[in-house]
């Protein structure tokens, strides 16, 4: 039997709130194999017109505005997977053996292989307000020299309305290495995605 998680939404469209939805999407590739599909709820407003709050796409006459829970379901969409790999990514600090996510932590990690694309996408989330080092072990897979990094981050309470400049996502292009350390900021999203 497959799973269908539909309409999740955290409370606000803040920055913190689109982490805590990452997080929350980080447990669910867990257990991809059983969930098959997940869907946010609502997903367009027209600006001064909603009847639910928080909406993943807002709009007016002019454009779209884009809220940080769109970029963070756009990276979870664009990274999907059929294999789950839980320990691959460790974080300072951990006791050994501990696998991320936990129930009650504000980072977590997931790698996910793509088998059609072979493609590897690594995710890590920091929502706390400390800078995180998380600590990556790919050794078992035969990646390419090169890694596209993607990384969302920015204020807690920052969010893409009308008034304030967007939060979006960067993108670059970084060295790949099987063992690697990843300085993760606060408040932040990364998605590293390897060739095979």
């Amino acid at each position: 039997t497959k799973v269908y998680l539909g309409e999740y939404a955290a409370k606000d469209k803040k920055l913190i709130d689109a982490l805590a939805e990452g997080l929350y999407l980080l447990h669910v590739e867990r257990n991809g194999d059983v969930v098959s599909m997940t869907s946010y709820a609502p997903l367009f407003a027209r600006k001064n017109a909603t009847n639910w709050n928080p909406d993943l796409i807002y709009f007016d006459n002019e454009r779209p505005y884009l809220t940080c829970s769109y970029y963070v379901q756009q990276m979870f969409g664009q990274s999907a997977g059929q294999y789950y790999y839980g320990n691959c990514v460790t974080y300072e600090g951990d006791e050994p053996g501990m696998e991320q996510p936990l129930a009650d932590s504000h980072y977590g990690q997931s790698v996910v292989l793509n088998v059609k694309t072979r493609q590897l996408y690594v995710k890590l989330c920091n929502a706390g307000s400390e800078p995180k080092t998380a600590h990556l072990n790919l050794s078992r897979f035969g990646i390419k020299k090169t890694a596209v990094k993607t990384v969302l981050t920015g204020a807690p309470d920052a969010e893409n309305n009308y008034e304030q400049q967007p939060v979006a996502p960067t993108t670059e292009t970084i060295k790949a290495q099987k063992k690697m350390s990843l300085q993760l900021a606060p408040y932040s999203f990364t998605m590293l995605q390897f060739a095979l």
